[in-house]
This record gives structure tokens, C-alpha cells and sequence, in this order.
């Protein structure tokens, strides 16, 4: 699972999302090949929003060199959306 998958907590309970609403039919090797178009389009959205930071002039050095963690990231781009912060 974690070679399809990934260590990442979010797209393991995404996944486990998947396996809830999928039809007993489908085995669990079918699943894993992750041929579901949510998962998919959830899974674009993530990698866009990786490729942002990591080009973004201020803050892609930073992950580089693991300086900042992601969850952060999620944070400061949520406040920064906000109108009254």
C-alpha cells in the first residue's frame, strides 16, 4: 500500500475514503490501482499546490532543505485566503 499510496496520512485516509463507498466487488489490489477520478483530481490539487510552493521565490529554499513543513504551508495559504485576517 505504501508504494501506490505513499507515508502521507492524508492521501492514506482519502484512500480509505475510497474503499468505503466502492462496491464490495472491487478487490483491494483493484483499488489500489487507484483508477478513481476523485482520487485522481484530489491527487492533481495536491501535486499543483506542491509545485506552487516549491516554485514560489520565497518559500521553495526553504523546503528544500526541510526547514518548513507542508502542514504550515497549508496554514499560512488558508489565512492568507482569509479577508479578515
Amino acid at each position: 500500500m505504501e508504494e501506490r499510496i505513499g507515508k502521507s496520512v492524508y492521501f492514506n485516509h482519502l484512500f480509505t475514503e475510497l474503499v468505503k463507498v466502492n462496491p464490495e466487488s472491487k478487490t483491494f489490489s483493484d483499488l489500489l490501482d487507484l483508477d478513481d477520478p476523485y482520487f485522481k483530481q484530489i491527487k492533481l490539487e495536491f501535486e499543483h499546490r506542491i509545485h506552487k510552493l516549491m516554485n514560489h521565490p520565497k518559500l521553495g529554499h526553504l523546503v528544500d532543505q526541510n526547514k518548513i513543513d507542508f502542514a504550515i504551508i497549508q496554514v499560512l495559504e488558508a489565512l492568507s485566503h482569509r479577508k479578515d485576517v
